[in-house]
């Protein structure tokens, strides 16, 4: 114990070793912005520089890593074709769009097409999932995700009766289906092993839910390790309706997904398929895993749906937010998991994520990427013997270039909407975007007084902590608008800078989402911030500042680099 306790010490001694002599903490002059996007998504993506840049980037890096590897792999330029669009919900138009037919494709089989175009059709494997909960999510709402599966298909709730009393013993053989809700995250406690070659291979499909079924399956289950992706067999007995009819009424027909099927499609001629339709799993009856992991698609229709769920076509606001949410985490720091999706931590400077869902099925790999703080996503459907590859590349390539490029772009924009000084008597504010996230006010006189002052005493700011240093203001949006568009709120965020980094685990900073609204003056947040815009939109034309009652109209236009 004394040599543990010894070594416990010396690493400490170690530890604050490093912090010099009269300094507590590293400081940093960083921004710490509210979770979330740090400007207004791009409205015109299209005519921004930092996106025409990125796509020429992109595209030359692209056709460069089939002869010279990226830090990523190198593409196999023979065996798989594949698709690439990247698009922007603002106007559902494709930003990027890229194809790659494979000379090992150029004579295919089974009357299939030689080369893929955006209407090609691929496999989903389990991009399927993501569908098969957004439809559950149309069609029965979520109010239901945090109820057990067994309120919802009988045999489960047959077997976990039948089983409580083992239950009581030991859980290592018996699975408590009780404590499985429809939305759980795809880390369930279901072991992931021979469940495909099962399904692929029953002579008979599956009538009811058995309890030697499920004793069976215990040991060999992977569609029900995540309810989201199997939620086709409680979503038929809440409805009583059969989920092929349910998915064509609550998606295709409303999305208009041209060609997007639940089974096989009729003809091979608009589909892509590598070797033949057997080995590539193209034509394999996926039975009752195909909500899971059996759909048929095309770039076009993938752009579709990503739109929609951005933009809440088909489900509430608040639903989407709800269901672009961890449900989960990992050992990755970088790797959360929800109902079903992977979430990513972006690379990007700030904490910004990628809802994402990857799908394999025989010789097709997918990748459906979703940019909430961008208002973008993306799509790779891959077909051949290197997909795995192709998709995991070129995905990356996609987030480490277009990122960037998205984050730059709102700033661009942002810039030209909000940059200027907005006056009033003797009262003006003036607002400007730098490399930092948010947009930067830099001066603030009220009634003819420095307004910054106020804000140091409003915010506990005392004296000696501002020796040396500035307080930072910068507003952040709150994605809050006027139906009409012609207001726009946001909040700010206000930072005695340089800030000290964590020193500790309880001594971390950023705490910004605890401050939101927490100063008040007469019912109005010190943060509160309106901005006002003709109806044809335009540049803001006054700013609010609400705890102050006024209103300040738009008097010079500035550029970043005027600030």
């Amino acid at each position: 114990m004394a040599s543990v306790c010894s070594l416990v010490a010396l690493c400490a001694f170690y530890v604050l070793a490093f912090i010099p002599s009269g300094q507590t903490s590293i400081e940093s002059s960083a921004a710490c912005p509210l979770l979330g996007p740090a400007f207004p998504a791009p409205r015109a993506p299209h005519n921004s520089t930092a996106i025409r840049s990125a796509c020429y980037l992109f595209d030359t890096a692209l056709k460069a890593a089939f002869s010279h590897p990226t830090v990523y792999g190198q593409l196999d330029p023979n065996s798989t074709s594949f698709s690439i669009d990247l698009y922007s919900a603002a106007d559902g138009r494709s930003l990027y769009t890229h194809h790659y037919s494979a000379p090992d494709n150029a004579h295919p089989a089974d009357g299939s097409a030689a080369s893929v175009d955006s209407n090609t059709v691929y496999r989903l494997g389990s991009v399927s999932k993501l569908l098969t909960a957004y439809t559950f999510l149309v069609t029965a709402g979520d109010i239901s995700f945090n109820e057990p599966v067994t309120n919802f298909i009988p045999e489960l709730a047959t077997y976990a009766a039948l089983n409580a009393a083992t239950l009581l013993d030991s859980d290592i053989d018996t699975f408590d289906f009780a404590d499985i809700t429809l939305g759980t995250s795809q880390i369930a406690a279901f072991p992931q092993q021979k469940w495909q070659s099962w399904v692929f291979h029953q002579s008979q499909r599956r009538t009811s839910l058995s309890a030697a079924y499920l004793e069976w399956t215990y040991h060999a289950i992977e569609a029900l390790s995540s309810l989201t992706s199997s939620s086709n067999i409680p979503l038929e007995n809440i409805t009583s309706t059969s989920f092929p009819n349910i998915f064509m009424d609550s998606l295709i027909k409303p999305l208009k997904l041209n060609a997007t099927t639940y089974a096989m499609p009729t003809s091979n001629c608009n589909s892509v398929i590598p070797i033949n339709a057997s080995i590539s799993y193209y034509d394999i009856d996926t039975r009752d895993e195909t909500p899971a992991g059996g759909y048929h698609s095309s770039l076009k229709d993938m752009r579709k749906v990503g739109v929609s769920i951005l933009h809440s076509t088909l489900l509430t606001p608040s639903q989407t937010r709800r269901w672009m949410k961890p449900q989960a985490f990992t050992s990755n720091p970088n790797v959360s998991v929800g109902a079903p999706w992977e979430i990513l931590r972006a690379p990007s400077a700030r904490n910004s994520w990628l809802y994402t869902k990857a799908g394999n099925l025989g010789l097709y790999t997918s990748q459906l990427a979703l940019m909430p703080d961008h208002n973008a996503g993306f799509t790779v459907l891959t077909a051949g013997q290197s997909g795995d590859d192709i998709a995991r590349i070129v995905s990356d390539m996609i987030a480490s270039i277009f990122v960037p490029a998205f984050e730059e772009a709102a700033r661009e924009e942002a810039s030209a909407i909000y940059s200027g000084t907005y006056s009033s008597g003797n009262s003006s504010i003036t607002i400007t975007t730098d490399s930092q996230p948010g947009l930067l006010i830099t001066s603030w006189t009220n009634q003819g007084s420095d307004f910054f002052s106020a804000l140091a005493s409003l915010n506990a700011v005392s004296a000696d902590q501002t020796v040396g240093s500035d307080l930072s203001v910068r507003l952040y949006p709150t994605g809050l608008n006027s139906n009409d568009g012609t207001k726009v709120s946001y909040r700010a965020v206000y930072t005695v800078m340089p800030q000290a980094l964590d020193p500790g685990a309880f001594s971390f900073d950023c705490w910004m989402w605890v401050q939101v609204d927490q100063v008040t003056y007469g019912g109005i947040g010190q943060d509160e911030f309106v901005f006002n815009f003709e109806k044809g939109r335009g540049r803001a034309v006054s700013v609010e500042p609400r705890v102050l009652r006024t209103q300040l109209r738009a008097t010079k236009t500035l550029k970043a680099a005027e600030a």
